[in-house]
């Protein structure tokens, strides 16, 4: 299992030189211990979990919906913005089971 670290923590680890580029490096990780492959591994269990839980079996588009919400963190999101995408994502029907139903 990863262990979170603290920027000092992470620095410490890393070494001090390019302080920039290890702040940069530092957020971009998610302060996680381990390299990338861990955090996409983390990302894609979840995209399966969600996709296997909720039958959604394009998990292409369940991805562009989440890369989507991703990039328009912090702004007013709808099930009808994401279904205004429709040319983007493809057809995204909006049903009882939600934007991917």
């Amino acid at each position: 299992m990863s262990q979170l670290l603290s920027l000092k923590e992470y620095i410490s680890k890393r070494g001090a030189d390019n302080l920039l580029q290890k702040f940069r490096d530092y957020l971009e990780m998610g302060s996680f211990s381990q390299d990338k492959k861990y955090c996409i591994g983390i990302y894609n269990t979840i995209v399966k979990n969600v996709a296997e839980s909720l039958k959604i079996r394009d998990i292409g588009r369940l991805e562009r919906v989440l890369k989507f919400m991703a990039d328009n963190i912090g702004k007013e999101t709808s099930a009808n913005n994401i279904s205004n995408c429709r040319t983007r994502f493809g057809a995204v029907n909006i049903g009882t089971r939600g934007c991917l139903a």
